[in-house]
């Protein structure tokens, strides 16, 4: 074991100066190339069929080359720290008026936490009965990072300006923290799944959420 961990810290090194690397030179998020790279693998072992494997250009990009019908779908690209999001979809005809359900993956905890509200909050805006479903992190997290092979992984995270920074309270249990929150932005939430289990000693790194907007903020 002990000779593997240097082994493994070679390679991941590796690795992620290659992820470095490939996101500089396509200007693409690294930590989008990461899950496309393992759906990709997946899609090549076997173990997944994924014919729908970057930032948006390059989706639209294999969407067309696997003959994928995207002509009633509408893509719009902002930036959520910097841009009125929901002014740029209003432009190309989405109607707030109308309930959404909105899928949210991926994003929450590279955001602050002022950036989280602020979006939230302008989903808050849209019509009662609009969902968004989300996946989160907890504070727990943070003691991991101490870890070797985490400090590495928060290195790279930083190295390609995409650090974790929004964190659920991890206390027990994290579905009253999350319900108390989303309370706060004008939400209810339906249900919550943690990544594992949550007990008194061991505590929930993260996990995916539902809320429904029931009356307008």
């Amino acid at each position: 074991m002990d000779c593997f961990l240097p082994v493994s810290l070679v390679a991941i090194t590796l690795y992620q100066a290659h992820v470095i690397l490939s996101s500089r030179k396509l200007g693409v998020s690294a930590t989008v190339l990461g899950p496309m790279r393992m759906r990709w693998l997946q899609h090549q072992l076997g173990l997944r069929q994924d014919d729908l494997p970057r930032a948006q250009q390059m989706k639209r990009e294999l969407l067309n080359q696997c003959g994928a019908d995207t002509s009633g779908v509408k893509f719009v690209s902002a930036n959520l720290l910097t841009d009125d999001w929901l002014d740029n979809r209003v432009k190309t005809g989405f109607d707030p008026r109308k309930s959404t359900f909105f899928l949210w993956e991926g994003v929450t905890y590279y955001l602050s936490r002022e950036a989280m509200e602020k979006a939230f909050r302008t989903i808050a805006t849209i019509a009662p009965g609009s969902v968004v479903v989300f996946d989160y992190g907890t504070d727990a997290n943070i003691k991991r990072y101490r870890k070797p092979l985490r400090r590495l992984g928060k290195a790279f995270l930083k190295a390609v300006r995409e650090p974790q920074t929004f964190w659920i309270s991890s206390e027990p249990p994290v579905k009253k923290n999350l319900a108390a929150l989303m309370d706060a932005y004008g939400f209810s939430l339906r249900e919550q799944l943690d990544y594992g289990r949550e007990t008194k000693r061991k505590r929930s790194r993260g996990g995916l959420a539902v809320a429904v907007l029931e009356t307008i903020a």
